[in-house]
């Protein structure tokens, strides 16, 4: 219940003996527990939530950041163009990206804070472009280019 600071999780045996229980006090920003199995109880053990300061359990983000390894040198400026956002729409060629460093390689990288509810994802530079992305669209994904496909180029995911 909203308001609470404190609550009791039990889990029952179909006999309605009780397996084990545990009185949680709630910690803004920890307030994902669970729990595992043993002969004698299991134990229950208390996770960081990501962003839950309300005792409610995970929040979800609203964004993510997605970053592309220019790992094949284009030139010009790089850019992210994303579709079927409720929240966001952008016209071609897409929204500039901020630089982000260099990989291992020394490739330059790029980062972008887009709409969790996108279903697709092209990098470009205006001329050169990936396919369009429309899977492994996920927070703190890490695109490169893995070769062309035709005009197009194909894309790996870390």
């Amino acid at each position: 219940p909203e308001g609470a600071k404190s609550f009791s999780i039990c889990r029952m045996l179909p006999s309605g003996d009780t397996y084990n229980a545990v009185t949680v006090t709630l910690t803004a920003g920890k307030n994902l527990w669970s729990a595992n199995s043993g002969l004698n109880g299991g134990t229950w053990s208390q996770n960081d939530a990501l962003g839950s300061s309300n005792g409610g359990g995970e929040e979800k983000s609203e964004t993510m950041t997605v970053y592309f390894v220019n790992n094949y040198g284009w030139n010009g400026t790089i850019k992210a163009y994303f579709w079927g956002s409720e929240s966001q729409s952008v016209s071609w060629p897409g929204v500039e990206m901020t630089a982000a460093g260099k990989d291992s390689n020394g490739n330059a990288m790029y980062k972008i804070v887009i709409p969790t509810d996108i279903v697709g994802l092209i990098f470009t530079n205006g001329s050169t472009q990936t396919v369009d992305i429309t899977t492994n669209l996920k927070d703190g994904a890490v695109f490169s280019v893995s070769g062309n496909s035709g005009s197009k180029y194909n894309v790996s995911v870390k």
